[in-house]
Parts: C-alpha cells; structure tokens; sequence
C-alpha cells in the first residue's frame, strides 16, 4: 500500500477560502475513489493531508483527474510551496511523524510568477539546507508564454 502526505503553506491567511472550495470539490472526488484513509489538518496558513492507498496506479488516477488535477493547475494562485512523499506503509502515521517525514523525504513544489505572461513551476527533489534551490531545480511546466 501506498502512503501520501502533502503540505500545503498558503501566500496568506485569506487564501484559505479558495483552498477550502477546492478542497470541498477534492474531498467529493476522493469518496469516488480507491483511497482506504484520509486526514486532513490545518490552521492559518499551513495545510496537511495524507491517504493511504491499495496501489501507485490507484494514487496516480485520482490525482491524474477531476477535482484534484484542476487543484493542482491552479495552485499557483494560492500557494507559495507544496510539499509532498509518497511510500510504502500499511498504515497512516501520527502527524508529528508524517511532518518529521515531510521535512526529511518531502519533494517540494515552489510557485514563482515571472513578468510578463509567462509563469513557471519549479519542482525540486528534497534539497539540503546547505544547497542553494537553483541548483536542483527544473522547469516542468510554462504556461502562457508570450508570442
């Protein structure tokens, strides 16, 4: 079985609005799908979630489709970073271990806005403290690129 945790830290307290429709519309699609368990946990401007899943494939098709991929379109919006680990677990953790892992294993997903039309994610393996985020990472995705 497969185990996510994903935080979410939003650009400010009013944000919270937005995340909490798209998490209303995400949460109905998950009751749909193959997910066994999830919690959800936040306050100001910091969010968790975890969900224990039977497969990859059931974790990749839900978060490929529906609510949750159109969440994620448009995270840029409302959050400055995403951090998100998937393993193999029969079970969900505590919080203060699914944090701690989080912090030590956590891919995490920063959100800048450039000038002009052009807006990029940058997606970043866990970096170290002491390695500077430009360094690991890559464009994965460029909307709006200006003609």
């Amino acid at each position: 079985m497969k185990v996510t945790i994903t935080s979410l830290e939003l650009k400010g307290p009013l944000k919270f609005f937005a995340l909490s429709y798209k998490a209303m519309k995400i949460v109905r699609q998950l009751k749909t799908a193959n997910c066994i368990k999830f919690k959800k946990q936040g306050i100001w401007t910091k969010h968790y979630t975890m969900s224990l899943w039977n497969s990859e494939q059931d974790l990749r098709t839900f978060s490929t489709i529906g609510a949750h991929l159109e969440a994620m379109k448009t995270s840029k919006e409302i959050a400055k970073e995403i951090r998100t680990y998937t393993y193999d677990a029969a079970s969900l953790p505590d919080w203060k271990s699914a944090k701690q892992l989080l912090v030590e294993h956590g891919r995490v997903i920063i959100l800048f806005i450039f000038t002009a039309n052009q807006y990029m994610f940058f997606f970043v393996n866990f970096v170290p403290p002491w390695c500077p985020l430009w360094l690991k990472a890559f464009i994965i995705q460029k909307t709006n690129e200006s003609s």
